[in-house]
């Protein structure tokens, strides 16, 4: 059976309307260097996310209103 161009253009309208089977056609479609940059993305916004909490922490004040000082980390 042949795929045609409509049938393409099905193919793309279905995967519009259901996300969840857009992951799943990706595995055979993309290489495993392919599929990583999602799972970098998520790595880095969670990086991103605990360095803004460390950041927070650098700036606050003691209970007498004055600036405490950071430890300073040695990479």
């Amino acid at each position: 059976m042949a795929f045609s161009v409509q049938d393409f253009h099905d193919l793309v309208r279905l995967l519009e309307q259901h996300r969840e089977w857009q992951a799943e056609l990706r595995r055979p479609i993309l290489t495993q260097e392919g599929l990583r940059p999602p799972e970098l993305v998520q790595r880095l916004a969670e990086a991103h996310a605990r360095a803004e909490e460390r950041v927070a922490g650098v700036g606050m004040l003691s209970t007498r209103g004055e600036l405490v000082e950071a430890p300073v980390i040695e990479s």
